[in-house]
């Protein structure tokens, strides 16, 4: 696929999620843009900063531990797993993409970090 086709896939992709947000629908965005195959979190995309920022809309961050064992990435095989699910408290935007895409990215974390570490103290 050529540049030019996977940059107007990402803007049809960005239009149609304004559009879905402006009708009030609720919109998920996985802030990575692929599944991670180690359970940590790497490098998060602007995208969700950008919707939010340009149409005023807070992000609720959702933290998903255990899914990369449900879908691995190498495999088309569901398989089943524990997935523990937390949300975050609502980050209104200030303007700054890469702010809001590191202080979500840093919600999410923290999130994951608590869950594990209540998860090794019942245990």
């Amino acid at each position: 696929m050529s540049f030019q086709s996977m940059r107007m896939n990402l803007v049809n992709a960005m239009r149609a999620g304004a559009g879905g947000l402006r009708a009030g629908k609720i919109l998920n965005i996985y802030p990575e843009g692929h599944r991670t195959f180690d359970g940590m979190l790497h490098e998060f995309k602007q995208g969700a900063a950008i919707l939010a920022t340009e149409l005023n809309l807070p992000i609720v961050p959702v933290a998903l531990d255990g899914t990369y064992k449900v879908l691995p990435r190498d495999s088309s095989r569901i398989r089943l797993a524990k997935v523990k699910i937390r949300f975050g408290k609502p980050i209104y935007p200030s303007g700054d993409y890469q702010a809001l895409t590191d202080e979500l990215k840093e919600s999410i974390q923290r999130m994951l970090d608590e869950g594990r570490e209540n998860t090794k103290q019942t245990k």
